[in-house]
């Protein structure tokens, strides 16, 4: 029986979040299934199951639920997020890059989108594009340490030792023991280029 004053949707959204939270993924999907049948929230249903398949790494299955949901006129941006995660997970990097960036495209505030975005344009060596994206990151999430970090090394990279400082400094306020905010301050202290080579600066001689 559905509990007094809730829908069907939320009950089964209430079901699939303890089945996910315990890692019982498998029990989780059957949730979706059973509440695609009653409820009048397909849609969200639907996108619950998506990410229960794309847990499973039933990647195919998971990007068929998607391209149904995406068959409207109207485009979900965690939708177009999750697609954009399955193409990660197939090692389809450029296609994961398209995915991510139609769902930033669809919501320009939303944090984890930029951050995703930065994060792919630095592991290809983009970094000028990545800097576009951690700066945007920031803005909209001024506590976001590795976007600060990873700024910093950008920064270090184009000879801009003050901005990579100020960055770190940041860095350090959040995230105070992180070794390789020390690291990398040794780096561009001493002039090294090499992480390996850098020496532990103590944080009082940083600020």
């Amino acid at each position: 029986a559905l509990i007094a004053g809730t829908n069907h949707f939320q009950f089964y959204q209430a079901a699939y979040n303890i089945y996910m939270k315990e890692g019982l993924i498998r029990r989780a999907l059957l949730c979706t299934d059973a509440g695609i049948a009653f409820s009048t929230d397909r849609d969200q249903l639907l996108f619950l199951k998506a990410c229960a398949l794309y847990k499973l790494r039933k990647m195919n299955s998971a990007e068929l639920v998607c391209s149904m949901l995406l068959a409207g006129e109207k485009k979900d941006s965690r939708v177009l997020y999750l697609m954009g995660k399955i193409q990660e997970a197939r090692g389809n990097l450029s296609g994961a890059l398209k995915w991510t960036l139609d769902a930033s495209v669809n919501s320009p505030d939303n944090h984890e989108y930029a951050f995703a975005i930065a994060e792919m344009y630095f592991n290809r060596g983009e970094y000028s594009k990545a800097q576009v994206y951690y700066t945007k990151a920031l803005v909209l999430d001024g506590k976001d340490c590795i976007s600060f970090k990873r700024r910093a090394y950008i920064y270090n990279r184009q000879d801009n030792a003050n901005k990579a400082i100020e960055d770190i400094n940041c860095a350090l306020l959040l995230r105070p023991d992180d070794p390789d905010l020390y690291i990398l301050m040794g780096n561009i202290i001493s002039g090294y280029t090499s992480e390996s080579s850098a020496e532990v600066i103590p944080t009082e001689l940083m600020m």
